[in-house]
């Protein structure tokens, strides 16, 4: 569920065209965050807040990825595909036409640099998909055999998008004028495409420009190559190709640190190094960040993160018939690494879902039976290799650190700026234990620090007043009792964290979310919406319920029906969810209780332990955190932290200016 974000000044944008775009996305995503939008479409807050400001235009592969997920019947779906089109061509059209008359040679430089960069993608998926498949080293032996194959459809696939947009790269460089000389007066066309007159171009009607959009090649993680169209002319297609290379410079460098750790040590990798464009090569030492810390060692070598596709932009360069093998690892521990097999556990079990129309006395009915599709993990066999853990490697794991006693207990919060705080217990007073931070994790396991710059996850020390870092990027980072989980950053995998070994382990596949609370650790499938439980062993999951429009876990599992019309619980036994109340917009629990927002009154309700019976609380701001004993509140501005008294209404500000809030009872 999108929270409340903070109030949003009119767009920057350079030109009208631009500003309606950005309109349009607002409109599009509120109610959503920069950080929810950040982690579900894998591009920066930065980014993000640049695309809704109007100061940058968001790709059209990216706008119409939201549309499909925002808007949900088919019908509206449609009309407002078409629109996004028609804002964006505008938008784009007005930009570059702004562009070419203060430098009428950068169109033909533009083109150049896309279809150079166009041919460095296919050289590299080649090699990629070259080492994944080598007979004499078997990239899957001994390591999870089903995720290199994964990796390698994944490769292949991408590999044919690749190439449609070198075509379109190479037809854009023909058409481009050599000084810019007539740019956007002409109009090139696919093979054997009749030119359409002006007129028609900008009427065409929103069902055939949906049609077209549809007829694209499909990705079978849903994104689509954007029509290179007639409609616009050299500008729109240069533009549109631009945009594609850039969404698939950043899905060639999620899959190369995927497969990376299989690929250690093969001789058919050498010669891919991966640069950061805003780095030299000689130097690939990052700014340092955050709290100094003595595992905080240099990193020597520079890799691409999926939270970062802009700032840290990477690009795989083929140096054929160079020695050097790929950089030295990093001093850090991979999350996505590829795991060792684990025990099969016991079959699953059946189960139903949160329902739309409930009996208010009863369980809901139960929903169909769980199917091999569906689950987040792969179906255990009972011919499945058993194999102890493996030692780590040098790729996936990192020395065991010594157990810092200190207590955590406290509330931590992320400032405006990046900086982590304490809050000293009383007053509005806190202190900085750190810097450099996106969000922080915190309960049993301690607490977490996800960095800014780079997306890697760090433990604080509070003995040394350091930060430990412990892990890449990944999707999302939870906790649930004393143990840290985090998804993988294409969500293809469910990690665990093991602090004694100092590595991670893989406990289940892919995942949309991750809930975790006293009740336990619950998953939803990205391709059904279905909800499972893990049962605690790797690969063992059972499926409890259906899709739901949001989660939550305190003592008990709740879920709000995807209409938004009801709150159920879960019984904790097979497929059992009764009613508790009606209508939510949010929900959010702890051991201190289940809460919901509303939206439309503004209010937060506490369940009361009893059918249809909340107590008002107060009014909602932009987040809520509940933890064993208590409840917190971040404005809606994101100027104040508040503390709920515990009755009635009251809250008490203990803080302000906070993005992010963590909490250890």
């Amino acid at each position: 569920m999108g929270r409340a974000g903070r109030p949003q000044g009119p767009p920057k944008g350079s030109t009208e065209e631009a500003n309606a775009l950005a309109g349009f996305l607002r409109d599009l995503t509120a109610g959503m965050t920069v950080r929810e939008l950040a982690e579900r479409y894998r591009t920066s807050k930065t980014i993000w807040g640049e695309y809704r400001s109007g100061t940058k235009i968001i790709p059209l592969g990216r706008l119409n990825a939201v549309v499909k997920d925002r808007v949900r019947d088919e019908r509206g779906r449609t009309t407002m595909l078409a629109k996004a089109r028609r804002l964006y061509e505008a938008a784009v059209t007005a930009e570059q036409t702004v562009r070419s008359a203060e430098d009428p040679g950068a169109a033909r430089r533009q083109a150049e640099a896309d279809r150079a960069e166009s041919e460095k993608l296919v050289k590299a998926l080649l090699q990629i998909i070259t080492a994944l498949t080598d007979p004499d080293e078997p990239v899957g032996a001994g390591a999870d055999a089903e995720l290199v194959r994964q990796h390698l459809a994944e490769a292949r696939h991408r590999l044919g998008v690749v190439r449609e947009v070198q075509q379109a790269a190479e037809r854009v460089l023909a058409d481009t004028p050599e000084r810019g000389e007539g740019e956007g007066e002409g109009r090139a066309h696919a093979p054997g495409a009749e030119a359409e007159d002006e007129n028609s171009a900008e009427d065409h009607d929103e069902n055939r420009a949906e049609d077209q959009t549809e007829k694209r090649h499909e990705d079978r993680h849903g994104d689509r190559l954007p029509a290179i169209s007639a409609r616009g002319g050299v500008i729109l297609q240069s533009a549109l190709v631009h945009d594609e290379i850039e969404e698939q410079r950043t899905e060639v460098a999620l899959l190369w640190q995927q497969i990376r750790p299989a690929l250690t040590g093969s001789d058919i990798v050498q010669g891919i190094v991966l640069e950061r464009l805003d780095t030299p090569l000689t130097s690939a030492t990052p700014e340092a960040t955050g709290v100094a810390a003595k595992s905080d060692a240099p990193v020597t070598e520079i890799r691409p993160t999926a939270a970062r596709p802009h700032r840290r932009r990477t690009q795989l360069i083929l140096a054929a018939g160079i020695g050097a093998a790929v950089a030295a690892a990093t001093a850090g521990v991979l999350l996505y690494a590829l795991p060792e097999r684990h025990d099969a556990g016991p079959a699953r079990t059946l189960s139903s879902p949160p329902q739309p129309q409930p009996s208010s006395s009863g369980p809901a009915a139960g929903g169909p039976s769980a199917s091999q599709s569906s689950s987040p993990t792969p179906k255990p066999s009972a011919s499945s290799p058993r194999h102890e853990d493996a030692q780590p490697d040098t790729e996936s794991s990192a020395p065991a650190k010594d157990a810092d006693v200190t207590d955590l207990a406290g509330v931590y919060a992320v400032s405006e700026d990046g900086k982590v705080l304490q809050w000293s217990g009383t007053g509005k007073s806190w202190r900085s234990i750190g810097s450099d931070a996106d969000s922080i994790v915190a309960g049993g396991a301690g607490l977490f620090r996800i960095n800014e710059s780079d997306k890697w996850i760090s433990q604080y020390l509070p003995a040394s007043h350091t930060w430990d870092r412990i892990g890449s990027p990944g999707a999302q980072f939870i906790q649930q009792g004393s143990t840290l989980y985090g998804l993988r950053p294409q969500r293809d995998a469910v990690m665990r964290w093991d602090p004694g070994k100092g590595k991670w382990i893989r406990i289940g596949i892919k995942s949309a979310n991750l809930y975790a609370g006293p009740a336990g650790l619950f998953s939803t499938n990205p391709d059904t919406g279905k909800i499972w439980k893990y049962n605690g062993t790797p690969d063992n999951w059972s499926e409890i319920g259906n899709r739901g429009a949001d989660f939550a876990v305190g003592d008990h599992l709740w879920g709000i029906t995807p209409d938004h019309a009801a709150v159920y619980q879960w019984t904790e036994h097979g497929d059992g969810w009764f009613r508790v109340g009606d209508a939510a917009d949010k929900i959010y629990a702890g051991g201190a209780g289940m809460f919901i927002v509303r939206e439309s009154t503004g209010q937060i309700l506490k369940y009361n332990g009893r059918v249809d019976s909340w107590t008002l609380i107060g009014t909602a701001g932009a987040d809520l955190l509940v933890t064993d004993r208590s409840v917190y509140r971040i404005s809606g501005d994101h100027k104040t932290v508040s503390l709920w008294s515990g009755h009635g209404t009251t809250w008490t500000t203990i803080g302000a200016s906070a993005t992010n809030l963590a909490a250890v009872d």
